[in-house]
């Protein structure tokens, strides 16, 4: 299993990267699925060029984000031409408009993690060449890594809703992702995706992806196929190949003051209790359960007014009582119990 995972997903990214003649880079947050990607795709291009080449990697964050630092540490390792994007908590705030218009979507985790997406693929459009950006979206749905399926009740509910993730991709990652790069004039290719690599990850017994290892991690599977043997130098430094998932959407931002709190400040600041809870009723589709979710849809209404059915519902962890979608809120339920 471990091999045949290693040479799927090692042949996805060299069909994408043989398949292009226009400048290749890749979106690298420090996580293990962008940093599996872009060490691939690195070793790839160092071969094919005989060394004289180095793979663009591109990451971002509000200052102190933690998806910066082990971006910056994987980019070294794997020998990368290493770009970052340091962004102020107003510049994410004022961005968040935009984003909504772009991504056609009021999801709170989709505006979440679009909005440091489309700062960077902006940013990446106007200073660079690069305009093929291979990112590591798919693989969460995939392999049942978000932190609420630890919870699952049993191996079939957890194939279940990784099935379920999978499918309705359109709504949210999937939406994310393609809208967010494609409206910067870019394209964003997606190896997880590759159908050879969905065909045989998806038919493999749930028990091998549930949670495991001594720290009972997410990907345990994924993460072994690439630890090296011993004595060999892996694709990526032990400590980030099982560095334990951040969601993009946390990542972007410091442990102290994380994305999600930034907003829940910004919304407090504008949107009083009162007008909260009764205008919040005017929407049947959907209808925001915090004045974050109230402010997304808010603006989503004025770009595109009583269009709210295009979201099917909002993206929410299960088997939780936490409604807030963030994975550190999430981790924090997990240790409690």
């Amino acid at each position: 299993v471990h091999r045949n995972l290693r040479e799927l997903l090692t042949e996805a990214v060299r069909v994408r990267l043989t398949m292009s003649d226009r400048p290749v880079g890749c979106f690298l947050s420090g996580g293990l699925d962008s940093s599996l990607v872009a060490a691939i795709a690195a070793k790839l291009v160092r071969e094919r060029s005989n060394g004289k080449e180095k793979i663009k990697t591109f990451s971002v964050g509000i200052k102190g984000a933690t998806d910066l630092e082990c971006a910056k540490a994987v980019a070294y390792w794997i020998g990368a031409e290493h770009h970052e994007l340091v962004l102020s908590e107003k510049d994410m705030i004022q961005a968040v408009p935009k984003v909504i218009k772009r991504i056609e979507s009021y999801d709170v985790t989709t505006v979440r993690a679009s909005t440091p997406m489309v700062l960077l693929s902006d940013w990446i459009k106007k200073n660079f060449d690069t305009t093929v950006l291979f990112s590591g979206e798919g693989a969460d749905e995939l392999s049942g890594s978000y932190r609420y399926f630890q919870n699952a009740p049993s191996d079939r509910h957890f194939q279940e809703e990784s099935v379920r993730l999978v499918k309705d991709l359109q709504y949210f990652d999937v939406l994310r992702c393609d809208k967010s790069v494609s409206g910067s004039g870019l394209e964003a290719r997606t190896p997880f995706f590759d159908m050879n690599f969905v065909n045989y990850y998806m038919r493999l017994d749930p028990a091998l992806k549930r949670w495991g290892g001594k720290k009972n991690i997410e990907k345990q599977l994924l993460r072994d196929a690439f630890n090296p043997k011993d004595g060999e130098r892996g694709l990526l430094p032990p400590v980030l190949l099982y560095r334990r998932k951040e969601a993009f959407s946390d990542g972007c931002s410091s442990m102290e003051r994380p994305w999600f709190k930034v907003i829940d400040d910004h919304v407090n600041s504008i949107i009083s209790d009162i007008e909260y809870e009764e205008r919040r009723l005017q929407y049947s589709i959907n209808r925001p359960i915090s004045k974050e979710g109230y402010w997304f849809r808010a603006i989503y209404e004025k770009f595109y007014p009583l269009r709210g059915v295009v979201v099917p519902y909002i993206w929410r962890p299960k088997w939780t009582t936490e409604t807030n979608p963030s994975a550190r809120l999430l981790m924090g339920e997990s240790s409690e119990h």
